[in-house]
């Protein structure tokens, strides 16, 4: 089974998410896995930021994908909300395709929160001793604003005196380097990614399966 998929998000820094989603299909039994993030801002008339929107868009434009990543931050504690948004979009769109949300509860940032020394080593300063005081994965999900304690946690991080690194490109370079296997899995919002996806490729598995 081959996987060709499209990813929108919800920013341009997400992109990286693209390398460990394509590794995540492998994992959940494609035998070959490649994906696109559509950065919207290159096109003439690109779509608004509603679901169904965004869809249809990629729908008129795009061809030969066979499932979608479809990614919105929860903003809160709660994730249900969101996914209901997802769900309504991808009906009002007519989606021809699987999608597979992917939803981190308050916002993605909660996801860089779990590596320390990540985080030390993006801010150029790896040795640093300065405590961070960043949350245990038990309780990122209920830390409010997570954006806000990342930006704090990459300052105190950093070298005195030393030019800052942009919050943006600092942000990108930690989720290229997301480690996949690591305390991420303790997070409920990965979870349901992984057993979204392991769902639909099994669903899609079994299509291929059945005789014509």
């Amino acid at each position: 089974m081959k996987i060709d998929f499209l990813f929108i998000s919800e920013g341009s820094s997400d992109e990286p998410l693209v390398g460990h989603l394509e590794l995540l299909c492998l994992r959940a039994g494609a035998e070959e896995a490649s994906g696109r993030w559509i950065d919207f801002r290159k096109y003439p008339a690109p779509p608004g930021k509603a679901v169904h929107d965004q869809l249809r868009w990629i729908m008129d434009n795009f061809h030969g994908f066979n499932l979608v990543f479809i990614h919105r931050d929860a903003d809160m504690a709660d994730d249900s909300n969101i996914r209901r948004v997802i769900a309504q979009g991808v009906t009002a769109s007519g989606l021809s395709v699987a999608h597979v949300p992917v939803v981190p509860v308050q916002e993605l940032e909660a996801w860089l929160l779990l590596d320390e020394t990540a985080i030390r080593s993006v801010a150029g300063n790896p040795r640093g001793r300065t405590p961070l005081d960043l949350p245990k994965p038990k309780h990122i999900e209920n830390r409010a604003d997570p954006k806000r304690v990342l930006q704090t946690a990459l300052s105190a991080a950093e070298k005195p005196g030393r030019r800052r690194k942009s919050f943006p490109s600092m942000r990108r370079t930690l989720l290229e380097r997301l480690d996949i296997d690591g305390d991420i899995n303790q997070l409920l919002a990965w979870q349901k990614l992984l057993d979204d996806l392991r769902v639909t490729l099994a669903e899609r598995l079994l299509e291929e399966s059945q005789p014509d």
